[in-house]
């Protein structure tokens, strides 16, 4: 790493500037300061983002059946991974196949409020066609980037070639706990 060694100024403070280019976008880097004279030590993680905000959508699961309510999580936090609140947006859009080509139609768009407490936001939807979804949560940071994260659901409908499918109210389960 890199070693520096500096005065402090009247009010025991020090600046520096350093040279970002070479850093991973996403690291996270230690800086260091000691005052080997009074035995004392500090240590701050420092995080290097292009952005902002992170996002991360989810859904509750991953197969309904058409006509059943579905809830898509939106998560926000910081680069240091602190939630965070976002004005966000969710675009469903369902995914249609014609000749091994995969195109996107939009089906709707919602905002999503996310929460500064716990950096969560959640809408419930309800599709009644079957097919392949994808579900884009999109939000800018204060800088004015754009920020998305997609997740993915199968709806069975009437066209579904499966006819037979089983399901289960919860898609996980503690270990020792009855399914």
């Amino acid at each position: 790493g890199v070693v520096m060694e500096m005065d402090t100024d009247d009010q025991g403070e020090v600046s520096f500037q350093i040279d970002s280019r070479d850093f991973a976008e996403g690291g996270t880097y230690t800086l260091i300061a000691e005052v080997p004279a009074d035995n004392a030590v500090a240590r701050k993680a420092l995080h290097f983002s292009t952005t902002a905000l992170a996002l991360k959508a989810q859904a509750s699961r991953d197969v309904i059946l058409a006509g059943e309510q579905l809830t898509v999580e939106v998560r926000a936090s910081r680069p240091g991974g602190n939630p965070c609140a976002a004005e966000a947006e969710l675009r469903i859009i369902r995914l249609e196949e014609e000749g091994g080509i995969t195109a996107e139609r939009e089906v709707n768009r919602i905002p999503v409020a996310v929460q500064e407490e716990d950096g969560m936001g959640a809408v419930t939807v309800t599709l009644d066609e079957g097919g392949r979804f994808r579900f884009r949560a999109a939000a800018k940071d204060r800088f004015g980037n754009l920020v998305t994260s997609t997740c993915e659901a199968f709806v069975s409908g009437e066209s579904d070639k499966v006819k037979l499918r089983i399901f289960a109210d919860r898609a996980e389960w503690d270990a020792g706990e009855a399914a």
